[in-house]
């Protein structure tokens, strides 16, 4: 199963620290019901070296104060925003995490789990995948418009499913090419 995750954080390296995490799972028929989202208290974010940056809290101050209040009175703790987002894991083994940004998303979310007293991240790190990729891929299928809630980690992890499932069912739609085998002359074999 194909899971997008989206966070809002206070830094931009692998050590940021955490102040929501949103989820939804999808396939190329589209998102599914089943969502996760969880608003973080930063404190806690930080307790065991979650790192925040000037730049982006700079940054987030000239966001909307709908976008900053999600987490400004956040107080749920980042070891149960950690429990309860493996709890959601469907299967640890064959879920696929897309994350917007190679080493964004899943590698800041992964180190989280291993500075909490080394809890293995509820995916295989082999089941990494990246949206920004898949979508610098095919420049040709558009996203949707995008929700005014913007950096609100549920409605970009939704928004981001909603596109790869576009992208997904339009390369399980596009019709088969009949395979060709070369011979050693570059030839079409007979």
């Amino acid at each position: 199963m194909d899971l997008m995750l989206d966070l809002e954080t206070m830094g931009d390296g692998k050590d940021a620290a955490i102040v929501a995490i949103g989820a939804v799972y999808f396939d190329a028929d589209g998102p599914k019901e089943k969502k996760f989202y969880r608003t973080v208290s930063l404190k806690t974010s930080m307790e065991n070296g979650g790192t925040v940056s000037a730049s982006t809290i700079l940054w987030w101050l000239r966001q909307s104060k709908e976008a900053s209040n999600e987490f400004v009175f956040a107080k749920e703790s980042m070891e149960d925003a950690l429990v309860e987002f493996e709890q959601f894991i469907d299967n640890k083994n064959t879920c696929t995490v897309w994350g917007n940004g190679a080493n964004f998303d899943n590698v800041i979310l992964r180190a989280t789990y291993e500075r909490w007293g080394n809890m293995p991240a509820p995916w295989r790190w082999y089941n990494d995948r990246c949206y920004r990729t898949l979508k610098n891929m095919f420049p040709e299928i558009s996203p949707s418009e995008q929700a005014n809630d913007k950096h609100n980690a549920l409605s970009d992890a939704y928004w981001q499913a909603e596109h790869a499932s576009r992208i997904f069912k339009y390369v399980r739609d596009f019709p088969k090419v009949k395979t060709v085998v070369l011979d050693d002359n570059g030839e079409v074999a007979k």
